[in-house]
């Protein structure tokens, strides 16, 4: 695959696919990650949590109503109004959010610490345990400089999964998922992405409406890329 295949087949600007496919391109050489469909699944899911390569850093920057639909289960109505965005009237208190929706879960054991390890890096890498465990793989102490994962470099490499936390883990995390649904038919995107992300509820557990949409706009990421480097080969 080259820069310009990357480009056609992840549908970005010329501009995003020069900044990213050589850390890309490295990434799945370094890690093995030649199979079209490994290449698909790995390239989709940066993709959709980086926003289209355009994200490396979350953003709490909620309305009171966005708020409400995301973390309804972690904060009250009240917190919402508090802490959201009004339109000319109030800025969102995002390091509140962070630390309040993120706090302790995910390793995050100190005050603060939802907000200094909220989602960073192609991946969104979130919570001190994860970024405890990607550090170990990349050999950076990403729990002291957890900003490391903004340089494009690391931004590419820092994919744990939940089988074992290694970045060379991510793609056969995802292809063991895959294989295992297409005994019935299909793949269980959403899982994938679980996995991948380093979450620990299976689909089946997770009843938001944006985390099965968001499965299957991977899904269709995917099947694209498939196509598009296969088209290529």
């Amino acid at each position: 695959m080259n820069q310009r295949q990357f480009e056609k087949s992840a549908g970005v600007s010329a501009s995003l696919a020069a900044r990213w496919y050589p850390h890309i391109d490295s990434a799945m050489k370094e890690f093995g990650i030649t199979a079209v469909n490994d290449q698909a699944m790995f390239i989709a899911q940066l993709g959709h949590e980086s926003a289209g390569f355009t994200s490396l850093v979350e953003s709490f920057n909620y309305s009171v109503d966005g708020l409400k639909k995301t973390f309804g289960r972690r904060l009250t109505p009240y917190q919402c109004e508090m802490l959201g965005r009004v339109g000319g009237k109030q800025t969102a208190h995002q390091p509140q959010i962070a630390n309040l929706v993120y706090g302790a879960r995910m390793g995050n054991n100190s005050q603060g610490d939802g907000w200094k390890y909220c989602g960073r890096g192609l991946l969104q890498i979130t919570g001190r345990e994860n970024y405890t465990k990607c550090g170990a793989a990349l050999k950076l102490d990403l729990v002291s400089a957890p900003e490391l994962l903004v340089q494009d470099r690391h931004a590419a490499r820092s994919q744990p999964g939940t089988l074992r936390y290694a970045v060379a883990c991510c793609i056969p995390a995802i292809s063991c998922v895959s294989r295992r649904s297409s005994t019935v038919g299909k793949t269980d995107w959403l899982t994938a992405r679980c996995v991948t992300a380093g979450r620990r509820r299976r689909w089946h557990e997770d009843s938001t409406c944006s985390s099965r949409a968001g499965g299957r706009r991977l899904g269709h990421r995917c099947n694209r890329l498939a196509f598009w480097l296969e088209c290529a080969r």
